[in-house]
């Protein structure tokens, strides 16, 4: 039978069996979620670089003009261009700007939010390969590793500033935004100390939005957004171990063990607690110490690993009153 061969695949023609194959191929492939992919289904943590490309179809969901948005106000924000974003980012950065000029007065110019692949290879010369410096690194990224294509990107500078400053003095608009930036969901991306990491020079004119949690997190952890990614789990979450203290856990699956772990979102309550018993004994709560210690409960906070007893209480048995006054004499 006669064969075509397409991007490497060998394909029979006519062939119901290899239709059927190349479907289930296809549809595993279009499942799996690779690199690119947000973490945790999150579109605000999706990590773009050389490594991580984005289709040059790709257009983000619920893409808005910030002139359009209620939260506009030209009295601290100017434009160079219809400054769009995804919706999100774009009301957290209005948020973010009218309090940086309530609270210090600044005003800001945005320079570039959105930009399509079409966009960025042109900012390329045409080319789909980077600009970069006599450093070798990145000052303008190819197309498909833009982080504006995402439309969580924005920049941005004070009113009247060149973008050309390597960081921003105390007192300007651009560091009253990277000192406060994470409490609105933004993060510094392009930091000159993670050069090495991410291969993109020094750009603090660049804030990209990844959430308001994440970017408390990220910031508290001074990383750099690969390396977070890469071990976001250990990053974001805290484990926390119930012991039993000679208890037994009362589900059957946990049967046997004298302690199981739960894995938790760093600054998330619990929600629910297992349940445990012990003959002879009354329950009396999970506590952060065998003796003493802080007792805790379905809406406490976990910031870290915390490893948790169960606390017992001798049971105490009433004693019928015509037992206790019965004449034991002989």
């Amino acid at each position: 039978m006669a064969s075509l061969k397409s991007d490497g695949i060998m394909i029979e023609k006519n062939s119901k069996k290899t239709i059927y194959v190349l479907v289930l191929i296809l549809s595993v492939a279009l499942l799996m979620p690779s690199e690119v992919e947000a973490k945790k289904g999150d579109p605000h943590l999706r990590l773009v670089n050389p490594k991580n490309k984005i289709s040059s179809k790709f257009v983000p969901k619920k893409l808005v003009k910030i002139k359009n948005l209620s939260e506009y106000d030209s009295k601290y924000i100017s434009r160079r261009e219809e400054i769009r974003m995804e919706k999100t980012a774009a009301k957290q950065l209005l948020k973010m700007l009218k309090s940086a000029n309530t609270k210090a007065g600044h005003k800001f110019y945005l320079y570039s939010g959105y930009r399509s692949y079409a966009t960025q290879k042109q900012s390329c010369g045409g080319q789909n390969n980077a600009v970069r410096n006599s450093s070798g690194l990145v000052t303008v990224a190819a197309p498909g590793t833009s982080e504006h294509q995402t439309g969580l990107a924005i920049d941005i500078t004070g009113l009247g500033n060149s973008k050309s400053y390597s960081y921003p003095k105390k007192g300007t608009p651009e560091r009253w935004l990277l000192d406060n930036c994470h409490k609105y969901g933004f993060i510094y991306r392009y930091q000159g100390k993670y050069s090495g990491e991410t291969g993109v020079a020094n750009e603090p004119w660049h804030l990209r939005y990844i959430g308001v949690d994440d970017a408390k997190n990220l910031h508290k952890l001074d990383i750099s957004f690969e390396k977070y990614i890469k071990n976001y789990d250990k990053y974001t979450t805290a484990k926390v171990i119930f012991k039993t203290n000679k208890g037994e856990f009362s589900k059957e699956k946990y049967s046997g063990k004298s302690s199981i772990t739960k894995k938790i979102k760093l600054g998330k309550k619990l929600k629910s607690l297992p349940n445990v018993e012990r003959t002879g004994f009354v329950f009396k709560g999970w506590y952060t110490k065998k003796a003493g210690g802080t007792k805790i409960s379905n809406n406490t906070k976990i910031n870290k690993k915390t490893i948790l007893y169960a606390r017992w209480e001798k049971e105490i048995v009433d004693v019928p009153e015509e037992i206790e006054n019965r004449d034991i004499n002989p």
